[in-house]
């Protein structure tokens, strides 16, 4: 399980892509974050409501270089005290068990 998408850093999206995606070059896993960059620009400005929950496993997953995962974990951290960010809580890989 890796972080979604949408919250993903640049340097977390090309990790992910070049150990997903081999298929894909330098340049493409480049230019899929540079494209993943836009949109997170975009989403900020128009603050479309979205929820996303993160399993511990995604967080604990590592891909990249050893920073990659600290920078990513930062980016969440400071998105869920933005001011837009609401109810940021972190649910734990067996949440879904305890609750029956």
């Amino acid at each position: 399980m890796l972080v979604p998408l949408l919250p993903r850093t640049p340097a977390c999206a090309i990790a992910a892509d070049t150990a997903l995606r081999p298929e894909l070059d330098e340049k493409a896993c480049r230019r899929q974050a540079d494209l993943l960059t836009e949109r997170q620009k975009r989403l900020r400005e128009h603050q479309p409501r979205a929820r996303a929950v993160l399993p511990v496993s995604a967080l604990r997953c590592r891909v990249g270089e050893p920073g990659v995962m600290d920078e990513q974990l930062q980016a969440l951290q400071e998105a869920a005290e933005r001011r837009d960010v609401t109810g940021a809580q972190l649910h734990g890989e067996n949440a879904r068990r305890r609750t029956r």
